[in-house]
């Protein structure tokens, strides 16, 4: 009859708990992300849609990690978001991408060319706590002002002292032959981020910006819109008598 060892089925035992704990461990913190990260789409589309920076049905936002990409469907109602609104992805094409966005080909060029340009920052988590495993953050929105003035300007020149000082000095349009989620405009928008850009607006359809955080995206976005309304306002005469009194 074979030796009872009672140590080795104990040390099994404890094992088995313990790896369950882990598991139960690591879903939990994986809720916990879902929850926020829910939490902070649904209050940036709220807030675009609210401040009229896009229509009812459209606009997108997504988050990355570094390696998964959560972004909003196409047709997403971004003012009354979801979860279920909201696909995870990753930075490779695939079966996954079915429900997402169109203008996830962007977004994709957009994260790969800042991080290739900063790597995906150490700290991240760090300095800014609150976003948990998120690094790069993406919004794409369509404010009126900002498409009025990119079908009539190539870049967007802030008169307004908030504006130059979150936007610099001018903000670039690009014209793509195709607008709306084609390769080409992707790959002229993550040209100028790798640049330095961080937001770039495509003419007739609107701007992307992309931050470390959504908060950061929404700020880009905003402000870009209320320097279009102010040059506007100004009249586009105006506008270039005053650049070049600057420049002078």
């Amino acid at each position: 009859m074979a030796d009872f060892d009672f140590d080795r089925i104990v040390k099994e035992f404890l094992d088995g708990v313990s790896n369950a704990a882990d598991n139960v461990s690591s879903a939990a913190r994986d809720v916990s992300s879902d929850v926020v990260r829910y939490k902070h789409f649904a209050e940036t589309g709220r807030d675009l849609f609210k401040t009229g920076l896009i229509t009812s049905h459209g606009g997108n936002i997504s988050e990355t990690n570094g390696s998964s990409i959560w972004i909003t469907c196409t047709g997403a109602m971004l003012g009354r978001l979801t979860p279920g609104a909201i696909v995870e992805t990753t930075w490779a094409e695939g079966a996954q991408d079915a429900n997402a966005s169109i203008e996830l080909v962007v977004h994709r060029a957009l994260y790969q060319a800042f991080v290739g340009t900063n790597g995906v920052p150490a700290n991240s988590a760090e300095a800014y706590p609150e976003t948990k495993n998120c690094v790069a953050a993406i919004i794409h929105a369509h404010p009126a002002f900002t498409i009025a003035r990119s079908l009539i300007d190539d870049a967007i020149y802030p008169l307004d002292s908030e504006g130059k000082l979150v936007l610099g000095e001018k903000v670039d349009v690009i014209r793509p032959a195709e607008t709306i989620a084609s390769a080409e405009a992707a790959q002229m928008a993550a040209d100028l981020v790798t640049q330095g850009a961080r937001v770039v607006v495509i003419a007739g359809h609107g701007p992307f910006a992309i931050a470390h955080t959504l908060e950061e995206a929404l700020k880009l976005i905003s402000c870009l819109e209320r320097s279009a309304q102010i040059i506007n306002l100004v009249g586009q005469d105006q506008t270039k008598v005053f650049l070049k009194a600057c420049s002078s």
